[in-house]
């Protein structure tokens, strides 16, 4: 006679498939003891559970005992080890009233019992919303600030000449130049040439505050090489040397003083002037640039003349009137272009004041 135990239906469902209860409770992220107690039936498995159960051992809830309730202490059915549940036995079973939370779980949704996937279902439609207001105030905000900061000058966003050798004067620093493309205007007669000689041949019309005469003044040179030279000089003997390569490309030549005491005196509608002299044939243009310390989203403003296309073998004054919106000013300096095939080119710069 084979041996009659009590048996759940999820309990025969899982030994007649020859499954452990650890497989089971794997199977569900559960421990061992709560898949016992489901098959004692001393606690019914949670909806969510119950949906797994009935994925796994494909059955529905009424064949794995969910929708019935447990029969009274002392009256367990004997249902053999290996037999399914008879016909008579599920029939007496499903007349056994249903427990309030058992008929609670034949209205929940499957699709909705996450409680994750309700929050967001509730949550959806106002992040959404958040969200395209936070993009729409941004777009705003940075539109008006580019606004704010727009001048009627000739602002220019530059890469900056290096740093490391400049006095400290309490001055802004210099921020990333990046070089535009020079358009040249057309080059001046040469009725305004001077003379090319080394020594000084007429007084000049305004005091030099850079005469280059002993050192270059703390002169340097961006992408170029700049030295003091008694080649070719303005007035005096000497001028400061602008050697560079050619041709010039974005990151173009750059001569120029930055975060020395004398900038500070330089006036709004002061005029800037400097003597330049190109040496050899090469077509050469220049514009004076300078940078103020008022800021932007780039640092230091920056401010540009007119590009000028130089004559060659004589001395050209290049001037600049200072923005009402520049002062105070950190830098100074000269641009410098040339397209000429792959060469080496000088430029000579003397004079440089403002009045």
């Amino acid at each position: 006679m084979k041996k009659q135990v009590s048996s759940s239906p999820l309990r025969w469902e899982r030994e007649s498939r020859g499954w452990s209860r650890s497989y089971v409770a794997e199977e569900l992220e559960v421990d061992i003891a709560t898949v016992g107690r489901w098959e004692r039936e001393e606690r019914l498995p949670q909806p969510y559970h119950q949906q797994k159960l009935c994925a796994l051992f494909e059955k529905n809830a009424q064949e794995l005992g969910f929708l019935t309730a447990p029969a009274p202490e002392g009256h367990a059915q004997n249902l053999s080890l290996y037999s399914p549940p008879t016909s008579e036995q599920l029939a007496q079973s499903s007349e056994v009233p249903e427990p309030a939370r058992l008929q609670q779980s034949r209205h929940i949704q499957p699709e909705v019992s996450s409680p994750g996937y309700k929050l967001i279902l509730w949550y959806r439609p106002p992040l959404i919303i958040t969200i395209c207001l936070i993009i729409l105030i941004s777009g705003t905000g940075i539109g008006l600030y580019a606004l704010l900061t727009s001048h009627t000058a000739i602002p220019q966003t530059k890469v900056s000449p290096p740093t490391e050798a400049r006095p400290t004067t309490g001055l802004s620093t210099m921020t990333t130049r990046q070089k535009q493309t020079p358009v040249a205007v057309s080059p001046l007669p040469s009725t305004t040439s001077t003379s090319q000689t080394t020594q000084r041949t007429e007084p000049a019309s305004a005091a030099s505050v850079f005469s280059f005469e002993t050192d270059s003044q703390s002169w340097r040179m961006l992408n170029g090489k700049g030295s003091i030279s008694s080649a070719y000089a303005k007035d005096g003997s000497h001028s400061f040397q602008a050697s560079f390569s050619t041709p010039t490309g974005p990151d173009n030549p750059y001569a120029f003083v930055s975060g020395i005491p004398q900038l500070a005196t330089i006036q709004a509608g002061q005029t800037i002037s400097a003597d330049v002299y190109v040496a050899g044939s090469a077509p050469v243009s220049a514009d004076i640039s300078l940078q103020s310390t008022h800021q932007n989203h780039n640092g230091g403003i920056w401010y540009d003349g007119a590009i000028t296309a130089l004559p060659t073998g004589s001395w050209h004054r290049l001037t600049y009137a200072v923005p009402l919106a520049a002062p105070p000013i950190s830098t100074i300096g000269l641009d410098l272009y040339c397209k000429s095939p792959s060469g080496v080119v000088s430029v000579y710069i003397d004079n440089v004041s403002w009045r």
